[in-house]
């Protein structure tokens, strides 16, 4: 009896829904920082940040403690407080109105360089060959190795005068995908030395490349594996201008070979 009761209340019984799992939360707030020692007494720090809530200042710590705080529209900053030839660990939060945490970074760890073995008294030479292209995914930089006295310790890209990125020198590529797609844009390219001189900036003009479809594809890497060994060797021969190298073709294969006189690192890729 007692059964039948619970059995007939149960069939007009609805059960309410469960919010947890039918609605999704909304994206967390993030922060990507990039961190670059580009000078024995400097480090350049360079972040995004994506939330819905906008962020009213970010909130800057070097190694566990409070550096500095800047308002919500900068996204940049030159730590000139260190030291030279030791690591350095920073971290970025982004907060609102009220000073709540919305979003922290990944700790970035870099170490700035030694004070140069003998003195630096030029600035670098202007990096060579430096080129803008728009593609279908964004505005791609190109360029080569600048030179200096000592050493080349980084570049710093500007975009219409502003701040866009800091890279180490080994790094000679830059991926703009932030740009908007319709407007022309003016991109800058500085080279830097351990003692802080800068070389004299070279500028190159990107038109938008969302009017009249004349932005180059995005590469893929299905495309680049369909290529022929030959033609993946001549590909490969115009970047290969920076370092001494050598390249083989046998049959299906081909053998490339550099070396980086700076860092005396080699390679070898067949």
């Amino acid at each position: 009896m007692l059964l039948g009761l619970v059995l007939a209340a149960s069939a007009g019984f609805v059960a309410p829904p469960t919010t947890s799992a039918a609605v999704e939360s909304a994206p967390k707030p993030t922060i990507s920082l990039s961190a670059v020692a580009v000078g024995t007494n400097q480090v350049d720090l360079v972040w995004g940040y994506a939330g819905d809530t906008p962020a009213a200042a970010f909130l800057i710590r070097r190694d566990g403690k409070d550096l500095a705080t800047v308002d919500g529209a900068t996204q940049m900053y030159v730590d000139r407080g260190v030291a030279p030839a030791k690591p350095f660990t920073y971290v970025v939060e982004a907060l609102d109105a009220t000073g709540r945490r919305l979003a922290r970074s990944h700790p970035a760890v870099v170490k700035t360089p030694r004070p140069p073995e003998r003195p630096d008294r030029s600035p670098p030479a202007p990096p060579e060959d430096f080129t803008v292209t728009p593609t279908a995914v964004g505005n791609l930089l190109d360029w080569y190795d600048a030179s200096d006295d000592t050493d080349v310790t980084g570049y710093r890209i500007y975009r219409d005068g502003k701040l866009l990125a800091t890279v180490d020198s080994a790094t000679l590529s830059y991926l703009d995908t932030t740009a908007d797609p319709a407007t022309a844009h003016t991109y800058t390219l500085e080279a830097l030395d351990p003692v802080g001189h800068r070389s004299k900036p070279e500028q190159r003009p990107a038109p938008g490349r969302g009017r009249g479809g004349g932005a180059a594809p995005a590469p893929t890497a299905p495309a680049m594996a369909q290529a022929s060994p030959v033609n993946a060797a001549a590909g490969y021969a115009a970047q290969l201008r920076r370092y001494p190298y050598l390249t083989d073709v046998v049959d299906r294969y081909a053998t490339i070979n550099w070396a980086t006189d700076r860092s005396q690192t080699t390679g070898s890729v067949t």
